[in-house]
């Protein structure tokens, strides 16, 4: 496997786990009956609240701050050696995979 596959193979498993416990977590607050936290930003809320699924069918905006969050979380975590533990310093071309997969599974974060 060459080294763009294997990047990109990787950054599609962090960006699937991201999918994953989304859907734990709207499924999990659907069935929640307390309160839910305000303090959350609106993008959030819309992505992951069940009282916000018509606007977030509906609207863009959200899912475009959301991904920029999740490239920016990924980029964040290589950084401090969550993702892996010797990091190397990622060429520009490694910021763009990183962007472009995100944005490829916006309709999977709708």
């Amino acid at each position: 496997m060459c080294r763009n596959t294997q990047r990109d193979y990787r950054i599609q498993q962090y960006v699937d786990l991201v999918i994953e416990k989304m859907w734990q977590l709207r499924i999990f607050l659907t069935e929640y009956q307390g309160e839910l936290p305000s303090e959350l930003p609106m993008e959030q809320k819309i992505w992951l609240y069940p009282e916000f699924e018509q606007q977030r069918e509906q609207e863009d905006e959200w899912l475009d701050k959301i991904t920029r969050h999740i490239a920016r979380s990924l980029r964040n975590h290589y950084f401090n050696g969550k993702v892996i533990t010797n990091p190397v310093l990622l060429a520009d071309q490694e910021f763009l995979a990183i962007e472009s997969i995100v944005s490829n599974n916006k309709e999977a974060l709708r």
